[in-house]
């Protein structure tokens, strides 16, 4: 899925989930085992005990969508 949101003159456009977090991707991959195969739906719960960008990508969203107009 894609989305853009606006804010004045800025324009933001993402592609994505950012707003899922680890808990529901992990109860996503969960449900999804039986569709997407137990293997794969292994692989992809145990990459969320990696490390995610979610806390430093909302802080440039809120920079961009509040950025001052010039």
């Amino acid at each position: 899925p894609h989305a853009a949101f606006t804010m004045g003159d800025q324009l933001l456009s993402v592609q994505g989930h950012p707003e899922f977090t680890p808990a529901y991707a992990d109860n996503l991959y969960e449900v999804m085992a039986e569709r997407v195969g137990r293997d794969l739906s292994r692989q992809a719960r145990a990459s969320l005990s990696a490390r995610n960008d979610g806390q430093l990508m909302a802080s440039w969203l809120v920079r961009v969508l509040l950025q001052e107009q010039a």
